[in-house]
């Protein structure tokens, strides 16, 4: 059972040889199990879309016999020890990219399984300048940091924007959401209990985050789902709040974070509820060569922040 290829390419002798290689699946449709699984000599210029159009002509007679959409991806199984590969160049050029494993007289055991498909996005979420950083809350909100120096909150189902937070006299470097088992500790707000922990949805009325920037602060922000007036703990920049056109919530800045003497580059709060000590910090990291560690303990007593 020869397949042969008309394709030559003199700059590669290799490709011309024929190499051995049997098929097997663990696809349980019956439409797809082969129809002989006898070993075949294969040009070894072959690659994904060749050895597709092999297995379909095996299965079902001709290429245009089988359903249509299916493709295939391929799994070379190591002749010795090793770990199973999925075949993304030629089969010669696999055997010259694995030769301490695989060799032209070997017996090829390639396993053929349903290509998936590449994730798509349905659109994209408009920035005016580069995006630095983004987090993901597990209740359908992101959060992106950008060049223009505004951090942005957006809804996942439909990409609306809730929110602009506006203050960062520079780039915005860093950006993370903070836990709702922390925020809930400076809230009196009794829709912030989130059973899972997470940092509430679109529909709660509050979350937190922290962003980092390159003016060498960091701060901490408050999102409120109704739009309407800044949280009232104070803020030391002007336009600490502010909404975009489209926005459906309000941005306030809770606190500044002050004591790097260069850029801050990355921001970060607890994983963990830890102990009370631990469960109220949030760190940052600088061109500077250092890490700051700020305790919120200290946001009713004053809008800027310290380090300890």
């Amino acid at each position: 059972f020869l397949f042969t290829s008309n394709r030559h390419n003199p700059m590669d002798e290799s490709k011309e040889k024929n190499v051995t290689v049997r098929f097997s699946t663990r696809i349980a449709d019956s439409d797809h199990h082969l129809a002989t699984q006898e070993s075949i000599e294969v040009p070894a210029s072959c690659k994904r879309r060749e050895l597709s159009t092999i297995v379909k002509h095996i299965n079902f007679g001709a290429e245009e016999n089988a359903p249509e959409g299916v493709v295939y991806d391929f799994l070379v199984k190591p002749a010795g020890p090793g770990t199973e590969q999925f075949l993304r160049t030629s089969i010669a050029n696999f055997i010259h990219q694995n030769a301490a494993h695989h060799n032209f007289e070997q017996t090829f055991e390639i396993e053929f399984v349903f290509a998936q498909p590449p994730p798509e996005s349905p659109s994209g979420l408009p920035h005016p300048d580069w995006i630095s950083s983004v987090d993901i809350a597990r209740r359908e909100v992101t959060l992106t940091g950008c060049f223009d120096g505004v951090a942005r909150l957006w809804t996942a189902q439909d990409q609306q924007c809730l929110a602009e937070a506006h203050g960062h006299r520079n780039v915005i470097t860093s950006a993370r959401f903070l836990p709702a088992w922390m925020t809930r500790q400076f809230s009196t707000d009794s829709s912030m209990t989130d059973d899972d922990g997470d940092t509430t949805s679109p529909q709660n009325s509050s979350f937190w985050f922290v962003t980092g920037s390159k003016d060498r602060t960091s701060r901490v922000w408050r999102f409120d789902a109704a739009a309407g007036p800044a949280p009232t703990a104070a803020a030391t920049a002007p336009s600490s709040s502010a909404t975009s056109p489209t926005a459906t919530g309000s941005v306030g800045c809770v606190a500044q974070l002050n004591g790097h003497t260069d850029s801050v580059q990355c921001v970060a709060g607890p994983s963990t509820a830890g102990t009370a000590q631990t469960a109220s910090l949030v760190a940052s990291g600088s061109w500077d060569g250092s890490i700051k560690i700020f305790s919120l303990n200290s946001l009713n007593d004053a809008p800027s922040t310290e380090p300890p």
